[in-house]
């Protein structure tokens, strides 16, 4: 959702630098989006995991088609001047989509960790998780994959429209 809005800033105020920064958001939700495919093999008992991929695979084939799709039919919705507002605000709108669908998921209660009474380790907070470099590192590296591979996608067509392409040469 925040790459989508600060896509959308940078396209309104014209803001370049901007349109980069929006991309490291958008690399971090498309590597949860892929790794929320394998949660839900996770989450659901043996006789239905058959069911939940045909699901995964289903959405992800709809958006193959819907989120191109999309973005043709939106990126000039609001003209000339702001050339690819309405496909960042599509995108959040499937962000939000995206969000309020997991918040239909009826997760397993979570198991409870023993505590190790000698090294005195336990059960962790989302702040001691979020601080360790086991967690921070890989998702740094990731959230920056996924942001250098939508920089030079994104330049790109705004770069070919700039030299007389049209959005499906």
């Amino acid at each position: 959702i925040l790459g989508g809005i600060l896509g959308a800033l940078a396209v309104y105020f014209q803001l370049p630098a901007l349109v980069v920064v929006a991309s490291f958001p958008l690399g971090m939700s498309n590597g949860i989006g892929l790794y929320i495919r394998y949660a839900a093999m996770e989450l659901v008992p043996q006789e239905e995991k058959a069911f939940a991929m045909t699901l995964v695979l289903s959405g992800g084939c709809a958006s193959a088609f819907l989120g191109p799709e999309s973005g043709e039919l939106t990126k000039d919705i609001f003209g000339d001047d702001y050339t690819y507002l309405g496909l960042y605000l599509c995108i959040v709108a499937f962000n939000i989509l995206g969000a309020l669908s997991v918040g239909f998921v009826s997760f397993p209660p979570m198991k409870q960790m023993e505590v190790d009474v000698e090294s005195g380790t336990g059960q962790k907070s989302i702040k001691e998780i979020l601080k360790e470099t086991p967690f921070v590192g890989p998702t740094l590296i990731a959230g920056l994959s996924w942001a250098l591979m939508l920089v030079p996608m994104s330049i790109a067509r705004v770069a070919m429209k700039s030299v007389g392409f049209a959005s499906r040469e």
